[in-house]
């Protein structure tokens, strides 16, 4: 009795052992899967900054030029204004000319 006592008490030592080692070797089964998503969310990560760092670059480009557009778009509306100014000074100037030519050719008859 004592004889199968122990052997059983081997056959269950022997399970134990053989769960343990399969236990283990899903653990790092799992240790291997946890290391590797690690390292996928630590990538995406690094990819997420650099992105948001490219996106910053564009967003500031697009405002330079952004800004750019609006000084040339007022540089343009100054030009406007100053050729309106000076069409309206050359008319004016034209209406003074053609008023003093008008009144010429009556000095004319006069002297004459």
């Amino acid at each position: 009795m004592e004889n199968r006592a122990r052997i059983s008490a081997e056959e269950n030592l022997e399970a134990a052992d053989q769960a343990k080692m399969e236990l283990q070797l899903q653990l790092e089964d799992q240790l291997e899967k946890f290391n590797l998503k690690k390292l996928q969310l630590e990538e995406n990560s690094r990819n997420a900054v650099s992105m948001e760092i490219n996106l910053r670059k564009e967003v500031n480009d697009l405002n330079d030029a952004l800004d750019q557009t609006r000084l040339e778009l007022e540089n343009s509306g100054a030009v406007i204004f100053n050729l309106k100014d000076l069409n309206s000074d050359l008319q004016s100037r034209i209406h003074e000319l053609q008023s003093a030519a008008q009144v010429e050719p009556a000095w004319n008859s006069q002297l004459e």
